[in-house]
């Protein structure tokens, strides 16, 4: 079996394949990078902004950063699952700052190609060129062109985007308050304030760009859970399960153990 992991070319884009067995509810779910999301097996049911939308195997879904959603991943079956690849742009390039999520059925053949020549172009470092990596990505932005949707050039962050990340970047870091508020060069008060104007808290934060990074690791990787707790800052596994079930309200083995069974019955 491929060892599964998260492709990324730093600067250009990063790729992932999801695979999951059992209909799961994650709520609030946000990602810190604009992401495109083409659904292979399976469906997907996302609650947004009052809307709910059904996607079916050969839709997908567009997601701005930091973007809030109720996301269920429902199998096809128990042994075929849900199986998904996402394609994220870097936010140096990607406006995220209108948050949204938008539905795209009935891709084209052109667009599909376009999606996985720009995922082999970010897993394939020494076959392919940064600048062909680049524009096979803004290919990939030509094709939401046609379905009507823009991806804006970066202009301001929020300080909510700035805080997430800056922890995303070293996210198993000890971050503190004081040491963010240090380097984008304010006092921890001020940091605390401007925060809370967006509803927002500094530990709040920390936890929630932390869990919804674990998730992701659960999702698209083998690492052991106990690794992956290491990964997201928590030296107790035991710690991180009870946080990890606060947040989400399942167990990060209820995402693995039932994945690793599913793999295996479709093995046999």
């Amino acid at each position: 079996m491929t060892s599964r992991t998260i492709s990324t070319r730093m600067g250009i884009g990063s790729t992932a394949k999801v695979f999951q067995s059992q209909a799961l509810l994650t709520s609030g779910l946000s990602l810190d990078e604009t992401a495109l999301i083409l659904i292979r097996r399976g469906s997907k049911q996302v609650g947004y902004n009052g809307h709910e939308y059904h996607l079916n195997a050969g839709d997908a879904l567009l997601v701005s950063a930091d973007t809030r959603l109720d996301v269920t991943n429902l199998p096809a079956t128990p042994a075929e699952g849900y199986e998904a690849d996402w394609l994220s742009f870097p936010n140096h390039i990607i406006d995220g700052s209108d948050a949204r999520a938008m539905a795209i059925s009935s891709l084209s053949h052109g667009f599909i190609d376009a999606f996985y020549h720009a995922v082999a172009a970010i897993k394939d470092h020494a076959g392919i060129s940064d600048k062909v990596a680049e524009k096979r990505l803004e290919e990939v932005m030509l094709w939401l062109e046609e379905h009507g949707i823009v991806l804006r050039l970066n202009r301001v962050e929020k300080l909510t985007q700035k805080v997430r990340r800056m922890i995303a970047s070293e996210i198993a870091k000890e971050w503190t308050a004081e040491e963010v508020a240090h380097s984008l060069a304010m006092s921890e008060s001020t940091l605390r304030r401007k925060l809370s104007a967006e509803n927002a808290a500094f530990q709040q934060l920390l936890a929630d760009v932390r869990m919804c990074h674990a998730l992701t690791l659960l999702q698209v990787t083998d690492r052991a859970i106990s690794q992956i707790a290491y990964d997201v800052g928590y030296e107790s596994p035991s710690k991180f399960s009870t946080r990890f079930r606060l947040r989400f309200g399942f167990n990060p083995g209820q995402v693995r153990t039932q994945l690793i069974a599913s793999q295996q019955a479709a093995t046999n």
